[in-house]
């Protein structure tokens, strides 16, 4: 009898919503690769870099770049006109390529959960994939934010989640075009505000055993 190929679960999720606490529950229960974090380690391993370097292109544009790149194209007076550096818009496709090889290489040797990273688009092609969207409304993951990161200012903690998500959401239009949030883009979408993720986790539970 031939052999099953490897499970992919991609979880994508607004900041506070439970994406990281599901995904480790999964990949704890059903003995699958966690991969959050270790996919940024993978693409700094494979391009001689520190994870951290990385870390300001993940999952947003960097607004580093491009400022960076909109003083260069200015000039200064003593210089004039220089020729702008790579574009954000280059730099972002370039992780994102390199994060989308770390994903398929994974998940073609063993079944897997990877957490954002547009894996919902990267393995969309992929034989045994769920994907996962985790939703709720900003005054549910405020207090989320406010403990996981050690905030005691809920207009600070409004403040992070918002401009992350912004963020997540203009990676995710350069990157693959799709409009965030769209149902259509997974299998299984949760308000964990109100379906919990106990619930959450059942669900897709069942849904891999059904693949």
């Amino acid at each position: 009898m031939a052999t099953k190929s490897p499970v992919a679960i991609a979880i994508s999720r607004q900041m506070g919503a439970g994406g990281a606490a599901l995904g480790q529950r999964l990949a704890k229960r059903l003995g699958y690769a966690y991969l959050d974090r270790a996919i940024l380690q993978m693409v700094a391993d494979r391009i001689g870099i520190t994870d951290a370097e990385l870390v300001r292109w993940d999952e947003h544009v960097s607004r580093f770049w491009e400022r960076l790149a909109e003083t260069f194209a200015r000039g200064t007076p003593d210089t004039g006109y220089a020729t702008p550096p790579i574009g954000t818009e280059v730099r972002d496709q370039k992780l994102f390529q390199l994060e989308s090889e770390v994903i398929r290489e994974a998940a073609s040797h063993r079944s897997v959960v990877v957490i954002g990273r547009a894996g919902f688009y990267v393995l969309r092609d992929y034989p045994r994939l769920v994907s996962v969207l985790l939703h709720a409304p900003l005054a549910a993951r405020i207090p989320t934010i406010m403990r996981t990161h050690n905030l005691t200012d809920e207009a600070e903690a409004a403040e992070l989640i918002e401009h992350t998500d912004a963020e997540r959401e203009r990676f995710l239009r350069l990157t693959t075009g799709e409009v965030p949030g769209d149902a259509r883009c997974y299998h299984l979408c949760f308000d964990t505000s109100r379906v919990g993720l106990d619930l959450a986790e059942e669900a897709v539970v069942k849904l891999v055993e059904r693949i």
